[in-house]
């Protein structure tokens, strides 16, 4: 699997410019996906964060979105950076 270090910079960057996410994915083409998940809770006194950076398949929600879009005839891949708040 050939992954462009710009997806994974781009994907990194949104994470960390937007500290209320805690995961962001990137969907590079229907099989492949680029994800960062913040490992721990922000509160404002944290001075350091880590980060997961995962690169593979979609999940099941990327997936059916995936279907979704190609079955209403939607450009794919989108190549837009996906966001999923805390809770």
């Amino acid at each position: 699997m050939n992954i462009s270090p710009q997806y994974i910079q781009s994907v990194v960057s949104e994470l960390v410019s937007l500290p209320h996410l805690r995961q962001v994915s990137l969907l590079v083409n229907d099989k492949t996906t680029v994800k960062a998940t913040r490992q721990r809770r922000y509160d404002g006194r944290s001075r350091r964060t880590t980060f997961l950076v995962t690169i593979g398949a979609p999940n099941f929600a990327e997936r059916r979105a995936i279907k979704v879009a190609k079955k209403s005839g939607e450009v794919f891949p989108k190549r837009k950076i996906k966001w999923w708040p805390k809770k």
